[in-house]
């Protein structure tokens, strides 16, 4: 070997036992045989860059390479010198120690000795099954009831969930001992690596039928479609959940079943718009109530609601009708309603409607029509020339 130690490890000179400890590992798992596609290209690789770090992880050793350097040390090593050269796998003894040591956390297990977890054979939960439901408006505000279809799985009634057709036996899996899995074991350069696989005779469920359930196939469960009420509460707003416990798909095994998620998503509304348990309008007024003030029907969700306004009303004014909102689904009360005011300017006026503008314009000291667009025209040009002056 004729490489330079540190070039091997991809360190400077100068690093440190800790560098040097973090630059092995990385290397070690991306050569390690196991890993490298090219097996022999591997082996030869990581025995090379555990040479390297057998020599420079030693103090003793490294100060003989830094002041021999690689040729010196290397004759050295032939020369059986102190402190020099290379022997083994650095005192590891094989590549199943230098694993444990580097990355089986000091507890003198190798990662490569992977221990079976049997998995569950007995009555498992069955998932949850979720759906979107659409409501009004309206009925988000009032409440309502629904029917929803729910795809989901039920037990087989035949074999009780079970999956073996009754009367017939069910037995523990002999491929597995009951346990789903099967090892395969496999030693590679000392250390044992074991392969966990789901087991191909009882699929994985440990258990294997004389005769499996003839409605079902062995499955203990059969896919239906149910039809289920569901009661919207007042005040629901998008994205709320209502949970039916129970009413999922049936467990594995004769296991219990999941819950029933619906998801409620509210659709919208022409007039009214809600933030929070607060529901918002506009709500167009003439020029002469505006003006004039007096009482107006301001619409909301529970009906017409007779408001007085006061002469003079600006376009903008927000009107507030306290509990007129949305009821709230977690806490008492109902929030609030407000609306917007706009003074809906009139279109197409008639030659009566003119004239009585005008003459309002007139009590008010105001010209209208082509007057007013040159009396604005003529002081215009006055305040130039006036500010000539």
């Amino acid at each position: 070997m004729n490489r330079d130690y540190y070039e091997v490890l991809g360190v400077d000179k100068t690093a440190t036992e800790a560098e040097i400890k973090k630059a092995y590992r990385k290397l070690a798992l991306k050569y390690h045989p196991d890993v490298c596609p090219d097996k022999s290209e591997g082996e030869d690789k990581f025995k090379e860059i555990t040479e390297a770090y057998e020599t420079l992880s030693n103090p003793s050793k490294r100060a003989t390479y830094d002041r021999l350097g690689q040729s010196g040390f290397q004759q050295g090593a032939q020369q059986g010198a102190p402190g020099a050269g290379f022997s083994d796998f650095g005192g590891f003894g094989n590549f199943s120690d230098i694993f444990e040591t580097f990355f089986g956390g000091g507890f003198g297990e190798s990662p490569f000795r992977t221990q079976t977890r049997a998995r569950p054979s007995g009555p498992q939960r069955g998932p949850d099954v979720a759906v979107e439901v659409q409501v009004s408006f309206e009925d988000s505000i009032f409440g309502t009831e629904v029917s929803v279809e729910i795809p989901r799985y039920e037990r087989c009634e035949h074999c009780a969930g079970t999956g073996a057709e009754p009367g017939t036996d069910i037995r523990t899996c002999p491929s597995c001992g009951g346990s789903g899995e099967i090892q395969r074991a496999q030693n590679i350069f000392g250390a044992q690596l074991i392969r966990i696989e789901t087991c191909s005779q009882c699929k994985g469920e440990g258990k294997v039928f004389e005769t499996a359930c003839k409605s079902c196939s062995g499955a203990g469960r059969l896919r239906t479609t149910k039809t289920v009420p569901i009661k919207v509460p007042p005040g629901a707003y998008t994205g709320l959940h209502i949970r039916k416990p129970g009413e999922g798909s049936a467990g594995a095994r004769g296991g219990p079943s999941g819950d029933f998620l619906v998801v409620v998503r509210v659709l919208p509304h022409p007039v009214f718009k809600r933030e929070g348990d607060d529901i918002y309008s506009d709500l167009s007024i003439s020029v002469s109530a505006a003006a004039l003030g007096g009482q107006i029907g301001v619409p909301s969700v529970y009906g017409a609601i007779k408001v007085d306004i006061p002469e003079g009303t600006q376009g903008g004014t927000t009107i507030r009708l306290r509990n007129k909102g949305a009821p709230s689904v977690h806490r008492h009360g109902r929030g609030d309603q407000y609306t917007t005011l706009i003074v809906e300017i009139p279109k197409n006026l008639t030659e009566r409607e003119k004239a009585l503008f005008r003459e309002l314009a007139s009590l008010k000291g105001e010209t209208t029509g082509r007057a007013s667009r040159k009396a604005k025209v003529f002081s215009t040009v006055k305040d130039v020339f006036g500010a000539n002056d």
